[in-house]
């Protein structure tokens, strides 16, 4: 299956982004920090599936996803989509955007993000970094719930 263009959809939608690395592999906070980036403003986008298919949580990068209390607003039992499968969602391990994928039936983000004027994501591409405006993610989405309490 041949992977998604997530910058394209962004330019497609008149989405303003900038690249802000290019070209090393940015996956650890190590790797955030050594950038001197703030890993709150950094989205963590993570693929999940339950019940009803797959759901992408984006949280800060410095916090951790608090499975359970997804599993109860939802209603369902939940886990992580392994390594090996993230490919059949349109991007790479790593490079996982926070919207537009395939076979994802609902996008959750946390709160926290709306708070700054820009945040940095995955690009669908590991050796890319982008800076976005939040409010673009949700309004470029119809499934993206904003949601409190989903990381610690």
């Amino acid at each position: 299956m041949d992977p998604l263009n997530f910058l394209g959809f962004l330019e497609e939608n008149g989405v303003p982004y900038n690249v802000v690395v290019n070209g090393s592999s940015i996956r650890r906070l190590e790797d955030i920090l050594k950038l001197g980036l703030y890993p709150e403003k950094v989205v963590k986008s993570l693929l999940l599936k339950y019940r009803d298919g797959a759901l992408v949580a984006s949280i800060p990068m410095n916090r951790r996803l608090k499975i359970s209390e997804i599993s109860g607003l939802l209603r369902s039992s939940m886990g992580f989509v392994s390594r090996d499968e993230v490919p059949n969602y349109g991007y790479e391990a790593g490079a996982v955007p926070p919207i537009h994928h395939r076979n994802v039936t609902m996008y959750l983000l946390d709160r926290s993000f709306l708070n700054y004027s820009t945040v940095y994501s995955g690009s669908g591409d590991p050796q890319k970094l982008i800076e976005i405006d939040p409010s673009y993610i949700v309004k470029n989405s119809n499934k993206t719930i904003i949601i409190d309490n989903i990381s610690e």
